[in-house]
């Protein structure tokens, strides 16, 4: 019901839209309650009805960006600055669509465009100060979070691109007293979180990021980084199931991000199930298929899980780029030779082991060692004269 009164509403003001483009009865997506199916069937509406007005799609474009679905707030602000170029605020919505699609360039050009026609708006200084963070241009980010800081002083953003050069100068302490600083701030200031948990992260402090990891699925629970941190910590406190469960999450909503299989491999081996350990860490390889280590270690764990076929051709893929490794030679014979037993005999004895060749020069140097004490161990017992005692 409070969704068809604010409908209604809202479609009465847009009725109007269509013969003043700068009618403030527009649905508002910077007003939460906004943010909602009817108010962008609505909008909808109201651009069919009038597809020539470039305050519509950049309404449009702002609610699509507040709810993160950057390809459909790109089109719509492309329109928007299409229909009409000479709006400063288009090119600042351009560049934040841009900056949170990853494109660092996109946004800093958008930006200067913005900047350019004279466009005061505090956010215009926040894009720019991260923008060349990422770039890292010292002085100009130097300058954009001086005025950041300046125009808004008390507000969560101003710590937050405080915090970030800090950590561009190694300072994490700073860092993290900014962030904390910023979500006192604005509790629902997401970027915030996500930074201070990935310096808790980096640190192995996977406890300390807890508290703000709730808080960040609070505010989105569709961010993989939450559900990665959760997963740390329960694999730190050997809940193996939980941990799983939530790589699982993390992959679902990051699109099957392959640092995910990785996560979910090492799990899988230090738990001992070699056979799920090698399934993800296959999927690895497919998107690594250069990465030798990996290469090595799908071959170990395939010996390790005695999926013979497979470490036969991991490990002819390794003799392919080395072959005068000895021990990829011997590995890829005892695969060979197991993956060609009889598949119906099972195998009783025990698999050997053939070590890597530092390996095997350390195992010798550790039996030499323990020969050479247990010499002289034997040397420095008295020795018994067998006549005296006669």
């Amino acid at each position: 019901m409070k969704h068809i009164l604010i409908a209604s509403v809202l479609l009465i003001g847009c009725l109007a839209c269509g013969s003043d483009k700068n009618d403030t009865s527009i649905p508002d997506p910077l007003s939460v309650e906004n943010l909602s199916e009817a108010s962008l069937n609505v909008l909808n509406e109201s651009i069919e009805d009038d597809p020539s007005n470039d305050l519509l799609f950049y309404k449009r474009a702002l609610f699509y960006y507040r709810l993160k679905n950057n390809a459909k707030a790109l089109a719509d602000i492309s329109k928007a600055i299409e229909l009409e170029e000479g709006k400063g605020e288009y090119y600042l919505l351009l560049g934040q669509v841009s900056y949170a699609g990853g494109n660092v360039i996109a946004a800093r050009d958008a930006a200067l465009k913005a900047e350019a026609m004279n466009e005061k708006d505090p956010a215009l200084a926040v894009l720019q100060s991260n923008v060349y963070m990422d770039l890292r241009d010292s002085v100009k980010y130097t300058n954009y979070i001086t005025q950041t800081v300046e125009m808004i002083p008390f507000k969560a953003e101003a710590d937050y691109v405080q915090a970030r050069r800090a950590l561009i100068n190694k300072d994490s302490v700073s860092s993290i007293r900014f962030l904390q600083s910023a979500v006192k701030k604005d509790q629902d200031f997401l970027p915030a979180y996500k930074e201070i948990i990935k310096i808790y992260l980096n640190k192995g402090m996977y406890d300390s990021s807890m508290s703000y990891v709730l808080n960040g699925i609070r505010i989105s629970h569709q961010d993989p980084l939450f559900y990665e941190a959760e997963g740390r910590f329960f694999e730190r406190m050997k809940l193996n199931g939980a941990a799983e469960s939530a790589y699982m999450i993390a992959l679902k909503y990051s699109d099957k991000n392959p640092t995910y299989y990785s996560l979910l491999g090492n799990l899988k081996y230090r738990t001992g199930d070699y056979v799920k350990a090698l399934s993800w860490y296959s999927l690895l390889l497919q998107n690594r298929p250069q990465d030798l280590e990996l290469l090595k270690r799908c071959g170990e764990v395939a010996i390790k899980g005695r999926e013979w076929s497979k470490a036969v051709t991991f490990y002819g893929k390794l003799m392919a780029k080395d072959s005068s490794n000895v021990n990829y030679t011997n590995q890829y014979k005892l695969a060979v030779k197991y993956a060609n037993a009889d598949s119906t005999e099972e195998i009783h004895e025990e698999v050997p082991v053939v070590l890597s060749p530092a390996r095997q020069e350390g195992e010798i140097k550790r039996k030499k060692d323990t020969t050479n004490r247990q010499n002289k161990r034997s040397l420095s017992k008295p020795q018994t004269d067998s006549t005296s005692h006669e």
